[in-house]
């Protein structure tokens, strides 16, 4: 039997992604690790979905130019990829 075969962005490309949107979004370290640790649990356990569904939902209208450039790069990027980041179904597979 034939099976299909399945593109999926490398999990770890996606988090240093995320990771960089981290560092210059928040100070503090505790909580950034904290952060990023939710933000790269949500694809894996749910699916790039849920992920750029969180993230648009933070308020950035008072953040630096540099973060939301990176917050931009960032969405586009995730964005064009969401067909490649079903993490839950490739995993089980």
């Amino acid at each position: 039997m034939a099976r299909e075969v399945v593109f999926i962005l490398d999990f770890c490309h996606a988090s240093e992604h995320l990771q960089e949107l981290a560092k210059v979004f928040m100070t503090e370290e505790v909580q950034r690790c904290d952060q990023v640790e939710i933000w790269c649990h949500h694809p894996k356990q749910h699916g790039g979905e849920l992920a750029v569904n969180e993230l648009e939902s933070l308020d950035l209208t008072q953040c630096s130019a540099a973060v939301q450039d990176n917050y931009s790069q960032l969405m586009n990027y995730l964005r064009s990829s969401l067909h490649r980041m079903d993490y839950p179904v490739c995993i089980l597979d």
